[in-house]
């Protein structure tokens, strides 16, 4: 016999309101013909080495943050607790550039130098370190990500990366993968255009009043 749980809406609230409340969160274009993403399996580094190169045509990630005041009631249909807008603008040179994936990060902002394989971080400006995440930054090879934990436990100490490099020590962004959302079609961004994005945040389970 099986018993539906009831969860409460302030439960869920609490929930969603500690994971996502007060964080920010990057977007990024990813162009991976074919690539079905799947949490389960898909090699986030290799995924994300798909990127668009940071300032092609004037592509950089784009930033969205949510706040208490995005956080309402819940129902049974599911209601959005926020709508947000990530803007890419093409910046009018000749060069064009596609994507088919869109891809929603939960960053970590910190200070860090790379030798070899091992990844020294001196500070952690925002966020948790963790095995998986994928690593921007000057001078950090595309795709490189965190494999290994050292003395390092989500914040300060050391890391094992995937490629070997020299970095000096400079800013980095550690991102995990929120969700994927792959286009239909490849889309191409040109001269003149920009892509518009929006996310709504909900709430998802089993509310029995």
């Amino acid at each position: 016999m099986s018993i539906a749980a009831a969860v409460s809406s302030v439960e869920l609230r609490q929930i969603v309101a500690a994971r996502y409340a007060g964080s920010s969160f990057r977007v990024a274009l990813v162009n991976s013909p074919g690539t079905v993403y799947d949490p389960s399996s898909t090699v986030t580094r290799t995924f994300m080495a798909n990127e668009i190169l940071a300032g092609t045509a004037g592509y950089a990630r784009q930033t969205i943050s949510y706040t208490t005041n995005d956080i309402y009631a819940y129902t049974d249909e599911g209601i959005p607790l926020a709508r947000k807008a990530a803007t890419f603008s093409h910046n009018d040179s000749a060069t064009t550039y596609s994507f088919t994936h869109v891809v929603l990060l939960r960053p970590a902002v910190i200070t860090a130098a790379i030798s070899g394989t091992t990844m020294t971080v001196s500070a952690v400006s925002s966020g948790t370190l963790a095995v998986g995440q994928v690593l921007t930054g000057t001078g950090v090879a595309v795709g490189t990500g965190i494999t290994a934990l050292g003395t390092g436990t989500g914040g300060t100490g050391t890391y094992t990366v995937s490629s070997s490099q020299t970095v000096s020590s400079t800013t980095i962004t550690a991102a995990e993968i929120v969700s994927v959302a792959p286009l239909a079609n490849a889309a191409t961004m040109s001269d003149g255009y920009d892509a518009v994005f929006y996310f709504d945040l909900k709430q998802f389970g089993y509310y029995q009043t």
